[in-house]
């Protein structure tokens, strides 16, 4: 989980409302609480108290009390109490139908016993270390002893004072519980990353300074002492350490200059000269990428990917830069290569089997002595931080739990009624839900355990009349953004998704498509156009058209694209229909006509796929929010005075033409984030926060789309943005997610090579 995530995330709990008496809590409420105390107050022997009387009070709501007996084990485990193995084994002895429950129960449970009755079908031992639910963990986070982990803590340590928020570099002992600052952050610094030596007694970080144009490099010994700046070199604006030498006299790091070109270097822990090794191509998020040494500290192993960012390769550079080779080429995703502690094999990542793997492949002299083996099959959502000096191979697990309420709506109050949760099946796997035109039906994605730990995909489509649900296996790759939306007819289920071209079981294009699904017979059927934007809201969230504003948009000849989109378009992979008008809304609202080499002789710039704006009708500045009325007629959008400043007024534009009109201005300090339409189209709805920063919301408005003074709500969204929000057609009732993530890091043992040499 990223950084950004989870900062979102604890910002979204911060703004939580003030709890009422337990007697007067639903059960999803109380453990909410819980929750509160047990990941944000870090108040752990209060939050066991609140969970078990939870689970005493509300046995007979079964998916909420089994999800409750699962985080007092969680609590009890970072305890380090024998009382979190009695939770886990409740959970399979009084819950055994909740299904996610149980899978995490046992998964704790064999993670707690010293030595598991029977490894996996691989022979290989997983073993959970620790948790943590707003930390950014990073390769290198594990000592070289496997003991303790370095992480950048966004809540901040209680026991240290650190305001909520701070990026502190923080080391936690795994066997005592115990943690300790080893590097403040400040409001004019920023820590990203921390890396352990081979020898675990420093690490190496980086910060922004206090100008915030470039990043520093630090060194501080593992118990805070001795901090000192590695390289203040002004050439690069960012560095980010890769690995240690062995001997400690050298980092190997990633660099970026003001070029933003992203380079590997050697940077000496002496006096802070900077040596490139490797310039790279492209803009990867350097995040996401690894460095390792070999034991001998000659050669450095990599992988980085194409221009297209869906494929990579592993590279093995020498030290001195006398030579590079490619290693195990494939057309596949390459990602994460360690060396392993004898050197004899690099492990990573790859799809070459058609789903995520672990693989390795022999090296001698810096050169594969061997074809790539693999080593475990569909290890999913995984990244590897490295090996232990015993040969474990850390690696991080991102679990994020999202499951969907239902409420009414009483709009005169602004309140939500008789909240609860729309299924009791797999809990913490439920996700954008969508009504049906008639009401009578709710759409919802599920991504499910399956075979391997990748797992499957979902459309479950629940009756409210009946209470069944019926579940379509999904075969398509979905995305962040893919959202199910309705056919006018309710027959399908219209869903956005990618379509991966293979031979034979490599991918080699993932090319964003659209899809129908008949709920009836289940069948999927892939559509010739990517459906219509519909709606954009904060940083990444997209909303699509429905079947009825698609309809409308048609008759009108309008076609609308947004941010992500706009490639396809302007690679011609999404033709348009005749007669079609482009309707573009990222930064700005325009009408647009996409030029290819198809449509004239010598397009301008000798370049294809570029766009010529034929109309601007307005400059957003920095976008946060806009939607399509329901009957797709009007376009409702904030906007901002100036590309630097945050949006501070609400606009209604007509799709067939005619001025935009303004309908609401917030007031100084104060930024829109979000803007939704209320069913009837006869208001308007937006979210708002502080101007400055990623801050939490501070309060949602309604106003009439006819005039009149805008209305605080005081809808209880606990912090979810309003775009997340999916309201029945007739206004009376809402379906929101309410979600909860965490990152673990776990270690993998018993390989191949290892019980070789028992």
């Amino acid at each position: 989980m990223s950084a950004r995530t989870h900062l979102v995330i604890f910002l979204a709990m911060l703004c939580l409302p003030a709890a009422p008496l337990l007697g007067q809590q639903t059960p999803e409420e109380r453990l909410q609480s819980a929750l509160y105390k047990q990941q944000i107050e870090g108040d752990l022997g209060g939050a066991i108290e609140l969970l078990r009387a939870l689970v005493d009070d509300f046995s007979e709501h079964r998916a909420v009390a089994a999800r409750a007996l699962v985080q007092l084990g969680l609590a009890h485990e970072t305890l380090g109490s024998a009382e979190a193995a009695r939770a886990y084994r409740r959970v399979l002895s009084d819950y055994p139908e909740q299904q996610a429950a149980v899978e995490e129960a046992r998964a704790r449970l064999a993670t707690l016993t010293p030595t598991p009755p029977e490894a996996d079908a691989e022979g290989l031992v997983a073993r959970h270390l620790w948790y943590h639910t707003n930390a950014w963990i990073r390769h290198g986070a594990l000592s070289p002893d496997g003991r303790f982990i370095a992480f950048v803590d966004w809540e901040g340590i209680k026991d240290a004072g650190l305001p909520p928020g701070t990026g502190a570099l923080v080391v936690h002992d795994t066997r005592t519980g115990n943690y300790q600052v080893v590097a403040r952050s400040s409001s004019d610094t920023y820590i990203v990353t921390g890396m352990w030596s081979k020898d675990g007694r420093r690490l190496a970080y980086s910060i922004w300074d206090d100008s915030w144009d470039h990043q520093n490099l630090h060194v501080v010994n593992s118990d805070g002492s001795d901090d000192r700046v590695i390289t203040a070199n002004q050439q690069h604006k960012q560095i980010l350490p890769g690995v240690w030498s062995v001997r400690g006299d050298f980092i190997v790091s990633f660099i970026v200059g003001w070029d933003d070109v992203r380079r590997i270097g050697v940077v000496s822990v002496d006096d802070g000269s900077v040596r490139i090794l490797k310039t790279l191509q492209g803009q990867v998020r350097l995040d996401a990428l690894s460095l390792s040494l070999s034991p001998d500290d000659r050669y450095v192993a990599y992988a980085y990917p194409d221009a297209s960012g869906d494929e990579g390769d592993l590279f093995v550079l020498a030290v001195d830069g006398s030579r590079e080779e490619r290693v195990a080429p494939n057309a596949a995703k390459d990602s994460r290569p360690y060396w392993t502690p004898d050197g004899g094999r690099i492990v990573f990542l790859s799809d070459r089997s058609g789903r995520t793997g672990l693989w390795a492949v022999q090296v001698v002299d810096g050169r594969a002595a061997s074809k790539p083996e693999l080593i475990r099959p569909d290890v999913g959502p995984i990244a590897p931080l490295g090996f232990t000096d015993d040969g474990a191979l850390s690696y991080l697990h991102e679990v994020l739990e999202t499951d969907i309420h239902v409420a009414r709506i009483d709009w005169e109050q602004g309140s939500f009624v008789n909240d609860d949760e729309l299924s009791g099946r797999f809990v913490g796997t439920n996700s954008r839900a969508t009504w049906s035109p008639d009401g009578s039906h709710i759409a919802y994605l599920s991504r499910r355990a399956g075979p391997g730990m990748q797992g499957m995909s979902y459309l479950v489509v629940k009756s409210f009349q009946d209470g069944t649900e019926r579940d379509i296996e999904l075969t398509m790759q979905l995305t962040n953004e893919s959202r199910p939306e309705w056919s006018t007819d309710g027959r399908y289920v219209l869903l956005n998704g990618n379509h991966v071209e293979r031979t034979g079981p490599i991918p080699i294009r993932r090319r964003r498509a659209a899809y129908r699904i008949d709920i009836e017979t289940g069948e999927v059927r892939r559509e010739p156009y990517i459906r219509d934007y519909a709606g954009f809201f904060g940083t990444s969230s997209a909303r699509f058209a429905s079947g009825l504003q698609s309809e409308r948009l048609r008759s009108m000849g309008i076609r609308i694209m947004g941010q992500r989109d706009h490639r396809s378009y302007r690679s011609g992979d999404e033709p348009l229909r005749s007669g079609e008008n482009l309707l573009f809304v990222r930064n700005v609202v325009a009408w647009v006509r996409s030029l290819h080499c198809d449509d004239v002789p010598r397009p301008p710039r000798g370049e294809c796929g570029f766009d010529m704006m034929l109309e601007t009708v307005a400059d957003l500045g920095t976008m946060w929010g806009w939607e399509l009325s329901p009957d797709a007629t009007m376009l409702a959008y904030a906007k901002a005075p100036d590309m630097e400043s945050s949006p501070d007024v609400l606009w209604v534009w007509p799709l067939s033409g005619g001025e935009p009109r303004q309908v609401a201005r917030v007031g100084e300090g104060e930024a829109i984030r979000a803007v939704r339409w209320t069913p009837d189209g006869r208001h308007l709805l937006f979210a708002t926060q502080e101007a400055q920063g990623e801050h939490a919301f501070k309060r949602i408005v309604r106003v009439a789309l006819n005039g009149g003074p805008p209305e605080p709500m005081e809808l209880p969204i606990d912090g979810i943005q309003l775009g997340e929000l999916t309201f029945e057609p007739n206004g009376t009732r809402v379906a929101y997610p309410v979600s909860s993530g965490r990152d673990e890091v776990w270690t993998l043992s018993g390989f191949p090579w290892d019980r070789d040499r028992e």
